[in-house]
């Protein structure tokens, strides 16, 4: 219930925001509180200190993007609990953000009960990823190499997320991924402060475009890295096993159901991953990445 909770929570601060944003940029003097404070801060700087491109930069960057990272943090989550931190993180930079904001202009009486709001949102978001993390730790934990699903009376031997082997095999990638986040976010604002001070009216379209070109390289090489980093971070949220030729991976956020991959074919082993194809339903080749560190998983990839 806590992660449900949590995750629910996030869902709610990422929708509303995103209405708040939408108010603020057609002049609406209705807002709610229970929602991300960065963007809303980012629209109130971009229509102050920013025209034109320059303030739509400003927008898309530090209002748009956020409120993304969110939503994609929601909707992963429903598959890994580490989802729910990325998303805690977020907004923990988030009331940072708010206080550096208060401090600078005198307004922390003013926004008091936005305070309160967003730390009751992180409470509720640490409650949501504890219990995630609980759940993932039972879930995955080695006390037992066969199970016996509902509806069959078959016996199934599971491989279950080893801690200890993905240490060995260098396979944990969460720290790296929540470096790659702060440094995108880092290298964005480095961005529109360059836009900022090399923008005047001779240059103004070059810096336009630069500037431009500058934030989709940025996004690209964050989303592309976000993809490749995916199968590490995930993988102490799943286990996998294999029935009737088929190899099926389990997400410990979602147990009742099993994700299956049929004609798995294994087609370049490194020291800490098997990269493997696989048939889709509808009968496309597509890549799976499975992490060292099941013990003994290549006795049904083999």
């Amino acid at each position: 219930n806590s992660y449900k909770s949590g995750r629910g929570c996030l869902l709610a601060v990422t929708a509303l925001t995103l209405v708040n944003m939408i108010l603020m940029l057609i002049d609406s003097n209705v807002s709610f509180i229970y929602s991300a404070a960065v963007p809303q801060i980012a629209i109130v700087l971009a229509k102050a200190f920013f025209t034109g491109m320059q303030r739509v930069f400003v927008i898309v960057i530090f209002a748009l993007i956020p409120v993304a990272l969110l939503a994609i943090s929601y909707l992963l989550s429903k598959k890994d609990w580490k989802w729910l931190l990325v998303g805690t993180v977020l907004m923990s930079i988030d009331i940072i953000c708010l206080a550096v904001f208060a401090f600078i202009n005198g307004t922390f009486g003013d926004l008091l009960i936005n305070f309160v709001f967003e730390f009751v949102i992180l409470f509720t978001m640490i409650k949501g990823v504890s219990a995630g993390k609980k759940l993932n730790n039972d879930f995955s934990e080695p006390n037992q190499n066969d199970v016996i699903r509902e509806n069959t009376d078959q016996n199934v031997k599971v491989y279950f997320y080893d801690k200890n082997l993905a240490r060995e095999n260098k396979t944990n990638k969460v720290l790296p991924f929540l470096a790659l986040t702060l440094g995108f976010m880092f290298l964005e604002f480095g961005v529109v402060v360059a836009c900022a001070f090399f923008y005047n009216s001779d240059n103004a379209v070059y810096v336009t475009i630069l500037t431009l070109i500058g934030a989709l390289a940025v996004i690209t090489v964050y989303i592309l890295l976000s993809i490749k980093l995916t199968p590490f971070v995930s993988a102490s949220s799943y286990s996998f096993y294999k029935e009737n030729d088929c190899i099926y991976r389990i997400s410990s956020a979602s147990m009742i159901t099993a994700q299956a991959f049929a004609n798995v074919l294994v087609e370049k082993e490194t020291s800490n991953a098997y990269y493997c194809s696989y048939i889709s339903q509808n009968g496309k080749s597509r890549k799976l990445i499975i992490p060292k560190c099941y013990p003994q998983i290549d006795e049904i990839l083999y």
